[in-house]
């Protein structure tokens, strides 16, 4: 419904504001959208490569500082990529919980 179409001009300018204000709120939810599932995305992004790091950083400095074996980087792979797994099971089952709760 265009705003010029219309006949009547007090309904013209309350036509015309409520076409620009669902306009206006469409951007703005798709705005909203898109930060969102960029929050999520490098969220993800970083629960999945953190874990490892640090696990790995700790394992070395450990190493250096106790004078452990090679055994202790095996270890800290196996707590990284278990955190990292850990991680990625939490945000699927949130993603799936959003998902249902947005279809009902």
């Amino acid at each position: 419904m265009s705003c010029y179409n219309e006949r009547n001009l007090k309904s013209v300018g309350f036509v015309c504001i409520s076409e620009r204000v669902k306009d206006r709120m469409d951007k703005h939810q798709i705005l909203k959208e898109c930060v969102e599932n960029l929050t999520l995305l490098t969220q993800l992004g970083l629960s999945i490569a953190l874990p490892p790091v640090i696990c790995f950083y700790a394992a070395g400095w450990l190493r250096n500082r106790l004078d452990l074996g090679l055994w202790i980087m095996a270890a800290a792979l196996v707590f990284g990529l278990g955190g990292s797994v850990a991680s990625i099971w939490k945000f699927w089952k949130m993603i799936e919980k959003r998902g249902n709760r947005s279809h009902k």
